[in-house]
């Protein structure tokens, strides 16, 4: 369990910097990534916890509660249930935003099909299990709230 709880240490140390410094936004299995957007959509100053990786499924019919995110910031939660990886991506931020995503597995980067984020609300995003993060960047706001998706080989 230590050995498990010092890897989980390294990795949220890891992945702080990324988020903070290139744009990228890093999630690893049983992180929840806490991080302040610019006005302009790019990420700022970041905090990574560790957390239940069930916190990223979407809630079962009239069960769970939404708790608000802090306003002009993004809470990302990744985990896996069953077959499935989930990732959960509150928005506290006022406008609608498209944005690329990559599943990563094993150190290679996969593009992921992914869809507009909505405003002010819990978005989620469903890929096949078997990646260990996601990383999010290319954040851009739309005009309107039309949600279009990325084709399946990824990509804006």
């Amino acid at each position: 369990m230590i050995g498990r709880a010092a890897a989980l240490a390294a990795a949220i140390l890891v992945a702080t910097p990324a988020a903070a410094e290139d744009g990228v936004i890093r999630v690893g299995l049983g992180q929840k990534v806490t991080v302040a957007i610019t006005p302009d959509g790019r990420p700022g100053a970041t905090t990574v916890e560790a957390v239940s990786e069930a916190e990223a499924a979407p809630p079962r019919p009239g069960q769970g509660r939404f708790a608000d995110p802090p306003e002009g910031t993004l809470v990302l939660i990744l985990g896996r249930e069953g077959d499935r990886l989930h990732l959960k991506l509150e928005s506290g931020v006022s406008r609608a935003f498209d944005y690329r995503g990559e599943l990563i597995t094993g150190g290679r980067r996969t593009p992921a099909r992914v869809c507009t984020a909505l405003p002010l609300m819990a978005n989620y995003e469903q890929w096949p299990a078997g990646a260990e993060a996601v990383e999010i960047s290319q954040l851009r706001f739309r005009a309107t709230n039309e949600v279009t998706c990325s084709p399946p080989e990824g990509g804006p």
